[in-house]
């Protein structure tokens, strides 16, 4: 986690990791579903009115928004508890909510780097070894043990992305002669 504050982990069910410190437990569904939101996308900003809709779509305006004030002020509270500054980790403005980059890691944003490097990769063994990366960062389901919709269509882009590199990793280990991954 060099230079970053927390490291999210999506593989397999949702953790946030402080220091020594790793969190499974949040204070409701939704907070843990805000914060697995912004580790998963994580370079924007959201719209609190996308946001509310995502997470709390039968709701109006008003529940939605106190629905999405009290979620924040569960994680700034969990950031705080773990002696981290909540304002340099994620950022709130009148237009939306975000996780800083500088100061988050991911084990998503981490697999998405090594299949771009793979892809960009001028050899074939360093094509090779992002893939591997790639793939031995894929150790389950992504947010195993959520059903929304938005977490369905994200594990089934992520379980796409991580099959296509097994098979091209498969395909430049046989032609290699070397199947052990």
């Amino acid at each position: 986690m060099s230079g970053t504050l927390c490291r999210v982990e999506v593989f397999g069910g949702l953790r946030l990791i402080v220091g020594e410190q790793v969190i499974t437990r949040f204070r409701t569904e939704k907070t843990a579903l805000l914060l697995a939101y912004l580790a998963t996308h994580l370079h924007q900003s959201h719209p609190r009115e996308v946001l509310i809709d995502l997470l709390w779509p039968d709701s109006d305006v008003h529940s939605g928004r106190t629905s999405l004030r009290v979620a924040v002020s569960a994680l700034r509270k969990l950031f705080e508890e773990h002696d981290v500054v909540p304002e340099r980790v994620f950022y709130t403005d009148n237009f939306g909510i975000g996780l800083r980059t500088s100061a988050v890691a991911t084990d998503l944003q981490m697999m998405e780097r090594s299949l771009r490097l793979a892809r960009h990769s001028s050899s074939v063994s360093e094509r090779r070894e992002h893939l591997a990366r790639a793939v031995r960062l894929y150790t389950d389901l992504p947010l195993k043990g959520y059903y929304e919709d938005w977490v369905l269509q994200l594990q089934q882009q992520i379980s796409e992305r991580y099959f296509r590199a097994l098979d091209e990793l498969v395909k430049i280990l046989e032609a290699e002669g070397d199947l052990d991954i």
